[in-house]
């Protein structure tokens, strides 16, 4: 799928009260799903009288809590034994509990193959994807000659360990490795198998495997729904509401009852009882899971309130094909907003008059088809060297642990650089990160920002930034400014891409600060300006400072209230958020918790970033 770009197109916010910008709007829905398939060629033949029988076995590692919700196969039993399974093994969110050591879980296995060292796996294995997550995967290939059998008892093959990302990213050509003839060289607490002969080892390393991900299509389809209401019920006392939109498909069992599961959250529209609310675009799936287009869902309609209360207005209960032909009607009925707590009182008739303007179905790429097409995500980093971070504070620069070290325990931004880097380096092609400093200064010389290196991995970063912190002539300064570096990062990438114009590159800044900002207002100038390019920035909080000011730069969840507490500063709020911050004391210090908390809006503002320029994939 070729990379090709339209016509620019310029981000614009919401122009008035009666228009939500095209697109905005919070889907509550993470994962997206991936088909996995697996073929082997010049597999060893382990059997005397025949070729080898090969059955494939895929785990999984989660880099994360265990508390966390996982993907992964249900089972039954304890142990992975020969059995065949159908042509569709689907790996289902279910609480995730390690079945071995080390984190590692059987995601699926494929039926065996008979007398063949060339084996096409028929077997479609359903991946939940998560970008801002490292899921590795171990693929092993055994011979079954004790059919019914644990795993172990039968003759190993070979493996391979790959990251999810990686085989994503390899697109249709799919990702190729030899195969490893050493069982012993297999991850930590995988099943152990006897060492094969070596003749068998040597015949393996002409052993190959080639493994292929495809996105789920059904997340493709898109609805694009503009809905105007008249007659809104005012909930506030300036006679108006702050009224936005919640999308919830309606699921019903005999044993629970009615349960809403909301999918969707538009933008507020502040102050008004006659919103309009333009192509608020969801994923058809989660209006639709059985892609029937006739699952009930309920359309409601809340009053925004700034102390966190909102006010519910009512509703309407409809369908996915229902609404589609609400909006193709040339009639466009009011449909009345019902409250169910007013039904019956004297006088009440509805809380609104709800109109369909439109509601069609439309197919476009997903994130993960650009980064099967060859997108690439890069990082840089930028870390604060100021007075506050002195060796006598536990847990920030003075105590930095060596590169490789277990002693002394490595300080916070050590873990946020291992965290957050471990995910975001497997989407860069050549894995390099510049790495900037902040609010120092080097032989009585200030420096508010300035590039130390460029970095190769994670394990580089942790290797510059001991050095830099080593250096005898760095003096730990001030003061906190961001401008400097959001200027410094942004030329960078400038650069960046004036040096490569053919490839789709987008890039995320890693800040990691211990205080507050000091420049507020240079800081949202130069945030407006790069909110503009492939840019999203990253900001964590070590230690207990006050980090009121990043909070005002990130506009989680509430982009009324972001919009409104940036407009008094220069260039007023960017034209999108780009911003997402993240205390270490949030997460409990845990990095790959702060991985998932920072990262998982990325997709989004990827995507909200290509969509806005007219960026466009040759489906």
């Amino acid at each position: 799928m070729p990379i090709s770009s339209l016509s620019a197109m310029q981000i614009s916010p919401t122009a008035s009260a009666s228009s939500a910008a095209a697109g905005a709007g919070v889907p509550l829905s993470l994962g997206s799903k991936v088909h996995i398939k697996v073929s082997c060629t010049n597999l060893p033949d382990r059997d005397p009288t025949s070729k080898s029988d090969p059955q494939l076995f895929i785990y999984m590692q989660h880099v994360a809590k265990q508390s966390h919700v996982r993907p992964m196969m249900q089972r039954t039993g304890s142990t992975a034994s020969i059995s065949s399974v159908s042509s569709a093994v689907d790996i289902r969110m279910t609480g995730f509990t390690p079945e071995v050591a080390g984190g590692w879980s059987l995601l699926g296995q494929s039926r065996m193959i008979r007398d063949d060292l060339n084996p096409i796996f028929p077997e479609d294995f359903v991946v939940e994807f998560f970008f801002e997550e490292v899921q590795n995967l171990v693929f092993v290939i055994v011979d079954v000659d004790h059919p019914g059998h644990p795993m172990t008892h039968q003759d190993y093959l070979g493996h391979t360990v790959v990251s999810l990302a990686t085989v994503v990213s390899s697109g249709t050509k799919g990702h190729a490795a030899q195969l490893s003839g050493d069982p012993n060289l297999l991850p930590r607490g995988l099943p152990k198998f006897d060492r094969p002969p070596a003749a068998t080892r040597r015949q393996a390393q002409k052993s190959r495997i080639a493994i292929t991900a495809t996105t789920q299509d059904d997340m493709r389809r898109k609805a694009f729904l503009s809905i105007s209401v008249q007659k809104l019920e005012a909930k506030d006392a300036n006679g108006k509401s702050d009224p936005y939109i919640v999308l919830s498909r309606i699921e019903r069992d005999q044993y629970n009852g009615e349960r809403l599961v909301s999918v969707y959250k538009s933008p507020v529209i502040r102050k008004t009882t006659r919103p309009i609310w333009q192509r608020l675009k969801v994923p058809a799936k989660h209006l639709s899971l059985s892609n029937s287009g006739n699952e009930p869902i309920r359309l409601s309609i809340w009053d925004w309130d700034s102390n966190g209360k909102d006010d519910y207005i009512g509703s309407i209960d409809t369908t996915l094909n229902q609404l589609v032909a609400a909006g193709s009607s040339k009639q466009r009925p009011a449909l009345p907003l019902i409250n169910q707590k007013k039904v019956g009182r004297m006088f009440y008739k509805h809380s609104g008059l709800l109109t369909v303007d439109a509601c069609t179905l439309e197919d476009e790429p997903t994130f993960l088809d650009f980064i099967a097409a060859g997108a690439n995500i890069s990082l840089s980093v930028a870390i604060d060297l100021t007075a506050s971070n002195n060796p006598q504070r536990k847990s920030q620069l003075g105590l930095a642990a060596p590169p490789q070290s277990n002693y002394p325990p490595l300080n916070e931004y050590q873990r946020a650089l291992i965290g957050i880097g471990q995910v975001v380096q497997e989407y860069d092609n050549d894995k390099t990160v510049p790495v900037f400093g902040f609010g120092f200064a080097m032989n009585n010389i200030k420096y508010p920002c300035s590039f130390f290196g460029n970095a190769v991995g994670v394990d580089g970063i942790l290797k510059l930034y001991y050095e830099i912190l080593m250096n005898p002539a760095l003096q730990l300064y001030g003061p906190t400014d961001f401008a400097p570096v959001l200027r410094e990062a942004t030329e960078n990438l400038k650069k960046h891409l004036q040096a490569e114009p053919n490839q789709l590159v987008y890039h995320i800044l890693l800040i990691l600060t211990d205080g507050q900002i000091t420049d507020m207002e240079a800081t949202t100038h130069a945030l407006a300006a790069a909110a503009n390019l492939p840019l999203s920035i990253i900001v964590v909080g070590v230690g207990s400072a006050n980090f009121g000011d990043m909070r005002t730069l990130d506009g989680d969840g509430d982009e009324t209230g972001w919009r409104r507490r940036l407009a008094p500063y220069p260039g007023g709020p960017p034209v999108r958020d780009i911003v997402q911050f993240v205390s270490m004391a949030e997460v409990g210090g845990d990095p790959f918790a702060l991985a998932r908390e920072t990262l998982r809006e990325v997709p989004e503002q990827f995507m909200q970033y290509v969509q806005a320029k007219g960026i466009k994939l040759a489906m």
